[in-house]
């Protein structure tokens, strides 16, 4: 039996990985959650993401206490233990969160292709020969270019639903982000669709303030994805700014006490750049 630490998200390919795993595979994993956006959750990503941001990398991890044969790496998060492991995502730019400026940056795309370039990363796993794509677009393969497969991701078949009978096609888009998830590719194409067909695209997604005209096009709906109450919001909003304050505070305490520890971080990141 071959034990595999699973870096899952909370996407629902990882259950249904975790459900059906291959064989001889016994996956360890964290309890998956079920509300990618939550209070708590939404916190942990913004200071998660400034300490990122201060020392300029990319997504990383190191797993403490693994007694795993292997890790699976998931959503672009680049492994740091000196063991196997293996990372799936649906595009390059997941390695910096999503960030573009921070995927044409030399500075970012050298570090990521060191890890990938690594004895330790076994194989390059995208979602789609599309995200395999982004991959030579963004990146110097050429010393990776062979761990690369292209697996798409698989669920079983939930059941059967009853559709309304109707003369119109409905389009539904679901995803909290807006241009990551390709919202505004889907409404470019929509627009020649509605065009020649009686068709209704409906959207549920975090549209950006900029987008807003967009709502004025019709047979298109917006809708916003589920938000906790207003006051609660407030509350969240007010404990990540202390929160981030409080370590900002912290981290340049302990950098002037502890400046071997920021030479240390500097080294890693000019290590990863060589």
């Amino acid at each position: 039996m071959i034990k595999v630490k699973l870096l899952a998200g909370t996407h629902g390919v990882y259950q249904e990985l975790i459900n059906y795993p291959p064989e001889n595979i016994k996956y360890i994993y964290p309890k998956l959650e079920t509300f990618h956006y939550g209070k708590t959750k939404m916190i942990k990503r913004n200071i998660i993401s400034l300490i990122f941001n201060l020392f300029q990398l990319p997504r990383l991890a190191y797993l403490s206490k693994n007694q795993t044969h292997l890790i699976h790496s998931c959503r672009g998060v680049l492994i740091l233990n000196k063991k196997p492991w293996i990372i799936d995502f649906e595009h390059i730019v997941s390695t910096v969160g999503y960030n573009f400026n921070r995927i044409n940056n030399l500075h970012y795309t050298r570090i990521i292709e060191k890890f990938l370039s690594s004895k330790y990363c076994k194989k390059i796993l995208p979602w789609s020969y599309a995200a395999k794509q982004t991959i030579f677009h963004y990146l110097n393969a050429a010393k990776f270019k062979n761990k690369i497969e292209v697996i798409y991701p698989a669920m079983h078949k939930i059941g059967t639903f009853r559709k309304e009978k109707s003369d119109k096609i409905r389009i539904l888009f679901v995803g909290h982000a807006f241009l990551a998830k390709g919202g505004l590719d889907l409404v470019e194409a929509f627009k020649i669709l509605n065009k020649k067909y009686d068709i209704k695209l409906t959207m549920i997604t975090a549209l950006p303030k900029e987008y807003n005209k967009l709502k004025s096009l019709p047979n298109l709906n917006f809708i916003p994805p589920y938000q906790e109450k207003t006051f609660l919001n407030f509350i969240d909003k007010q404990i990540s700014f202390v929160c981030l304050v409080m370590l900002i505070v912290l981290v340049l305490f302990y950098l002037k006490l502890k400046h071997s520890a920021y030479q240390s971080l500097q080294a890693i990141s000019s290590l990863c750049q060589k």
